[in-house]
């Protein structure tokens, strides 16, 4: 199975089982990802398969038991004992996606080929929202959870020689100049026409 399938199938588990518990999950979650992600010496611990099973498993209760939710607890007793205990960063990953869905939050990366003044960065961000949620249902957002939470960066790159790139989940939107000019110079081999309006997902 592929690691990317398999946090998912972990990661919907552990939001099947959390309930309205979510949030509170994904903060204890993210502690302890945040907390291997700083200290090398904790994440080798945990991922070292030379370190037994047992003396983790032990470690893992006393120090975690009450301070982090049970579903947390028992998702790392069980990588634990099926050894998968590197796949734990990919899972928490997999499960923020999950939970943004189920929350009703958008997460946006805008790329920009320049700098923007406050006033039209705030209208380029405001025009990004309003196309996630008129498009809401085909990034999995619940109608459930009422109104979407937008979180949205910017970065800027001035390789894409101008123009804009927005990445929502797994989709991109490619306006950018260096696609248009790369596309047309592989259109132009083909004698196909292209249009400057015409962008990528």
């Amino acid at each position: 199975m592929k690691e990317k399938e398999l946090a998912q199938r972990y990661a919907l588990a552990l939001a099947e089982v959390s309930g309205d518990k979510l949030q509170d999950v994904e903060k204890d979650l993210e502690s302890i990802v945040s907390v291997f992600q700083k200290s090398k010496q904790a994440r080798l611990f945990f991922e070292s398969p030379r370190i037994s099973s047992k003396n983790k498993k032990e470690l893992i209760q006393k120090t975690l038991k009450g301070k982090v939710h049970q579903f947390i607890l028992n998702l790392l007793l069980i990588l634990v004992d099926r050894r998968r205990e590197i796949f734990l960063t990919e899972i928490f990953e997999a499960f923020i996606i999950e939970n943004d869905k189920n929350l009703g939050r958008s997460r946006a990366m805008i790329t920009l080929g320049r700098d923007y003044s406050d006033a039209e960065l705030k209208s380029i961000i405001a025009d990004v929202e309003k196309a996630i949620e008129s498009k809401s249902k085909e990034f999995g957002i619940s109608e459930k959870s009422g109104n979407i939470e937008h979180i949205i960066s910017t970065k800027v790159r001035p390789d894409i020689l101008g123009g804009i790139i927005i990445r929502i989940g797994d989709k991109i939107w490619d306006s950018s100049v260096r696609r248009y000019l790369l596309s047309w110079q592989k259109n132009a081999q083909t004698g196909k026409k292209l249009s400057i309006n015409s962008w990528e997902s």
